[in-house]
């Protein structure tokens, strides 16, 4: 059975072989290096942003934060940064080992971001809540989630940081413009 919104969604499809650019950024010469070092990640932040995130606690979950992880705002997952979120994100399967897509539905009080996640076979649907003003990414993920194996579709960034109103259509063409505006 074909699932509509995601006729855009790349996988699967041989995609025509990309051309090296010359002045690559230098993050891409390891992107695994990059995407599980949060200090490398912390150290590209504008220099304000960076050292007000050094202040918050190192921590998997928010101190004094209550309800349930991830699902509610008042215990939303930290993260370092919108680069923070877009990894954590990715990163996420459903219990069944189904990748998930995302993109941001908005921001509560100025902190606290929502996402809209959809398991890549359509079955799942969930809202997620994180908090982009910490100095590493949770190891801890919310309730119905496993982490990725690293194995499999390691580099891909599986969404956006914005809002598209026609979720999840459109989404693969929007992941690719947020990941190049962030990295």
């Amino acid at each position: 059975m074909s699932w509509g919104p995601f006729d855009d969604w790349p996988f699967g499809k041989k995609l025509p072989e990309a051309k090296s650019s010359p002045d690559r950024l230098p993050i891409f010469e390891n992107p695994t290096g990059f995407l599980d070092d949060e200090s490398a990640q912390n150290k590209q932040l504008p220099d304000d942003f960076y050292d007000f995130i050094g202040l918050g606690p190192d921590c998997d979950e928010i101190p004094g934060a209550f309800g349930e992880f991830g699902r509610t705002a008042t215990n939303p997952v930290p993260v370092n940064s919108q680069m923070g979120e877009l990894i954590y994100l990715s990163r996420l399967t459903t219990r069944a080992a189904t990748p998930v897509l995302f993109h941001r539905l908005g921001c509560l009080k100025g902190e606290v971001d929502v996402f809209e996640v959809i398991s890549e076979d359509g079955k799942y649907w969930d809202l997620l809540y994180l908090d982009m003003y910490y100095p590493r990414k949770s190891r801890t993920l919310p309730s119905g989630y496993r982490p990725m194996d690293m194995q499999v579709r390691y580099y891909l960034i599986r969404g956006t940081n914005l809002r598209l109103d026609s979720f999840p259509r459109g989404l693969h063409r929007k992941a690719v413009e947020c990941t190049r505006r962030i990295f």
